[in-house]
């Protein structure tokens, strides 16, 4: 049983559909990343979360970097 767990938890892997498409505009995705690591909760209070929000050819760049 441990075994059989242990496979499945490294081979596991999350999929997901990303695309150009949009459903929110560009400024309301800024500020709800911006709001969710404001308020997301750090080790000792630190804070030292970072994002990066890309949109455009600023995005497709960073895609062709990490296909």
């Amino acid at each position: 049983m441990n075994s059989q767990f242990n496979s499945l938890s490294a081979n596991r892997r999350s999929i997901y559909a990303l695309g150009n498409n949009l459903s929110q505009t560009p400024k309301a995705i800024f500020d709800l990343v911006k709001q969710t690591v404001k308020n997301s909760p750090t080790a000792f209070n630190s804070q030292t979360v970072r994002a990066v929000v890309l949109f455009g050819t600023s995005s497709d760049k960073v895609w062709e970097i990490v296909e």
